[in-house]
Formats: C-alpha cells, structure tokens, sequence
C-alpha cells in the first residue's frame, strides 16, 4: 500500500539501471518531434526535461494525464486518504513487484508501439473506460481492455491476467476472515479472467450494490483529508524534522572523505 510503496519504488529504480535504447534511439526524428509536443501539452515539460531516461517507464507517466481532474490526487490515493484519517487498517491486494514486472516484460519494439501510440492517440479511450467504471457497466469495461489487449497481446498475461489471479487470492484471504473493503483498477475487475470471474469460481457469491448517491467528495472533502505530518531522523538520530508524510531512505550509500553521506526522501 502507499505506506510503503514509495520506498519500494525508490529502491527498485536505484537499483535497477536502465541499459536500453533512450527515446532518441527509439524513435525517428519525426515521430521524437512529435512525441515531444505531445510531452509539453500532457505532462508540463520536453521530453529532455523528464527527470527518467527509461523510455518504458516515460510511456506509462502519460496514462491518465489528460483527463480532467478534479481533486489534487488520482482515486486509489482518495480512498487510501479515507482509511488512513479513519485510523483503519490497509494492506495491499498485490505485491510492488507484479506491478514492475510488466517494465521487465516491455521489449524495444513494444515500448515504441506505446510511445508511438501515445503520439496518434486522444484521451477518449481512457474517458470511456472511466465513464463505464462511474455507470457500473462491466460489459463495456470488458470490451474496452479486449481492444487493448488486441493492440499489446503480449503484455495483458504480465499486465492483467497474472496479477488478477494473485489479486483474486489475496482478496479471497482476507474477505475470509475479515470484513473488507476492496479497491482494484477497472481493468482487473470484469471479463472471464476478471477478479469478479475468479472470486465466483472460488466459491463465492458475488453481488452488485449499486448506490445512486454521488455525494462521497462532501462526505469527505478534500480538505479533510490531509495527511498527518511524520518525524524524520536519520539512522544516526543527530536531528529531526517534521515532513509531510512518510520519508523513505533512498538506497544510495557512499562515502566521501570518510564521512557517510545519508538519503532520504518525502513524495507528497
């Protein structure tokens, strides 16, 4: 969950250097041109200013960018703000490591067929994904991932179906023995491989509960959901500072002149 995941992130790209082609190499100077523009309307800045030079990792930061947005942060992290301020407990469905495999999975040919897709492409197909998600219509969802696992079949095993089957678990395990509330990403919920599909074949009996009340942002107002801030102390405990969440300890070491030089980072 987000209580550790930053840290696992951190540690996995500093420890896992990128070897492959750049953008640059990847792509002709027509489509890095365009690519570009793309980069400067979507997320802010040229693609030369992106703080990463992993092009697999660059594809995935457009996802979601050009919707419209009307709180400071994406949902998974509203509702993990809820539970956090209600003091209740939070675990993760799946392991940071499921999620990573799928850049271990990305060969060149396929991260430049999502660059280049990235460049012909609008946000209406991650619009209506998000319209079917808000009117519970699962058949639509089922329908938009089938096109996508259509352009990237490759990808929906490591992407999809083996993280389903690990989720399906997980939530099995703990709707078993407690009472749960589950949030995954609309393209793991429906189809024959989906986390509903799965649960149902265990044994389950699934329900939908539909509310027609849309008032969960007035409930609990964006205001409210500030996080508490943490003390900060290195290892060394010689001071503290308050920050506004979690710090991670960034897995760099090294020594100058005798004196350990010590990291640590807060992602707000």
């Amino acid at each position: 969950n987000m209580d550790s995941v930053y840290g696992q992130l951190l540690e996995y790209f500093s420890t896992n250097t990128y070897s492959g082609k750049s953008i640059e190499e990847l792509l002709n100077d027509e489509e890095y041109l365009q690519l570009d523009k793309k980069s400067q309307q979507v997320l802010g800045m040229p693609l030369n200013q992106i703080p990463i030079s992993d092009p697999r990792i660059i594809a995935f930061a457009f996802e979601g960018e050009e919707l419209q947005k009307d709180i400071p942060f994406t949902l998974d992290e509203y509702l993990y703000r809820i539970a956090k301020s209600n003091k209740k407990t939070i675990t993760a469905v799946e392991k940071i490591e499921d999620q990573l495999n799928v850049f271990n999975a990305l060969d060149e040919e396929t991260t430049k067929e999502l660059l280049l897709k990235i460049i012909d492409e609008d946000s209406s197909d991650l619009e209506n994904l998000v319209l079917a998600y808000s009117n519970n219509d699962l058949e639509s969802i089922t329908e938009l991932m089938s096109g996508w696992e259509k352009d990237f079949p490759d990808l929906a095993d490591v992407m999809l179906y083996n993280r389903n089957i690990k989720m399906a678990e997980k939530i099995k395990n703990l709707i078993s023995n407690y009472s749960v509330f589950v949030a995954i990403g609309a393209g793991h919920i429906s189809g024959e491989r989906g986390v509903i599909a799965l649960l149902n074949k265990s044994g389950f009996k699934l329900r939908p509960i539909v509310s027609s009340s849309t008032d969960l942002s007035s409930k609990y107002p964006v205001e409210s959901m500030a996080l508490e801030w943490q003390i900060y102390s290195p290892s060394t405990g010689e001071f503290e500072i308050e920050m506004p969440g979690i710090s991670f300890p960034i897995p760099m070491m090294s020594e100058l002149q005798e004196t350990k030089i010590e990291s640590a980072m807060c992602i707000d």
